[in-house]
């Protein structure tokens, strides 16, 4: 059997971490752990119904030599008993704020503002899953990978594989906010990173798309049709000019349009990124938008909802990617959005009027 009390008070105080964490072990699973910044740490490991576990007692010198042996001491009896110590400490703590669905749940508080709505809608489908599988009594410390691996098993039951490996990603984020909010107890890997190979693997689809081979006449079609809805044109020819994501052409606004200093402003709101981006805008691509204008300058957006709402919207409307591929359909493709705007086919396509 090891050896107990090992440390003294000496040792504790002059002893460092030397750039990386490392541990004095005081016997009997009792350890003091040494962090970069100075900190130290009591933590006591143990192993309850076959897993190995660590429990924290506190941090030194709050919690003294003395008081970590006799709290070790304590546990070591809770687990003679049968008794998990971890899960004991949080069912007598309600609250805490140490339980997966709480953390999970100021994780999600902590992206508001900074990620796109879509992304955090994303989120939010992903937490359900984590709070259905994990109850708010479970202590994120408890989290093991062995744990994660039936999770993901779960997971893989319900054949989600696209959402599963979303959500298994997530909880390897909640698992390192907790890390950096000193919430994890124990130095050990993130579990959701070691089991993330286990999730089923799907072969993804490539997206549906117009070949660069076919773009000079996707683009000669679009110049010639005549039973195109008005926005049709300015908004095909405008994705591949200036090569925005689809959801800022789809929700530009009159407002952000510069057209004397040739520059599109897209706000910081509506980029992935919460970073502003500004466009520059060719001859042609301004020639589009002075054209346009005249349409629906006295709009907000440069192409505006064009079905009447039912019910008042809060905000003005605009058209939906659905209208481009419809649009795109009705030129004989399948409806697909065009390939990477930037090939040297498309360059040569869009270069000027006359060239396509």
């Amino acid at each position: 059997m090891a050896a107990h009390n090992k440390l003294t008070q000496k040792q504790i105080e002059a002893a460092k971490a030397d750039g990386k964490q490392s541990k004095l072990a005081d016997g009997g699973g009792l350890y003091l752990l040494l962090h970069p910044n100075g900190s130290k740490y009591w933590r006591m490991r143990y192993r309850h119904g076959g897993c190995e576990k660590t429990l924290a007692l506190g941090v030194y010198p709050a919690v003294s030599l003395k008081q970590a042996r006799e709290l070790a001491r304590a546990a070591r009896a809770q687990t003679a008993a049968g008794i998990d110590p971890v899960a004991e400490h949080h069912r007598t703590r309600p609250g805490s704020g140490r339980s997966l669905p709480e953390i999970a749940r100021a994780w999600y508080g902590s992206r508001q503002g900074q990620r796109a709505d879509n992304t955090l809608e994303g989120d939010r489908r992903s937490l359900a899953y984590l709070t259905d599988y994990y109850k708010d009594n479970t202590d994120i410390n408890d989290i093991t990978t062995a744990g994660v691996s039936k999770f993901i098993e779960h997971l893989n039951r319900i054949n989600i594989p696209a959402c599963a490996r979303r959500t298994v990603q997530i909880l390897a984020q909640i698992w390192d906010y907790a890390v950096q909010r000193g919430i994890i107890t124990d130095e050990r890997r993130n579990p959701a990173t070691t089991a993330r190979p286990l999730l089923n693997t799907s072969k993804p689809k490539p997206q549906p798309h117009i070949r660069p081979d076919e773009l000079p006449d996707f683009y000669r079609t679009l110049q010639t049709a005549h039973d195109l809805h008005p926005y049709a044109r300015p908004l095909l020819l405008l994705a591949a000019l200036t090569v925005p994501r689809p959801s800022a052409l789809l929700s530009a606004r009159w407002q952000d349009i510069d057209l004397t200093a040739r520059l599109w402003h897209i706000p910081a709101a509506d980029m992935k990124t919460k970073h502003p981006f500004t466009v520059p805008l060719s001859d042609w691509a301004v020639e589009i938008l002075r054209e346009l204008h005249t349409q629906t300058g006295d709009n907000i957006h440069l192409f505006p909802g064009i079905r009447p709402r039912r019910k008042p919207a809060p905000h003005p409307d605009h058209i939906s990617i659905k209208f481009a591929h419809n649009a795109i359909r009705r030129l004989g493709y399948d409806g697909s959005t065009p390939a990477n705007p930037n090939t040297p086919c498309t360059d040569s396509a869009t270069s000027s009027p006359t060239s396509a």
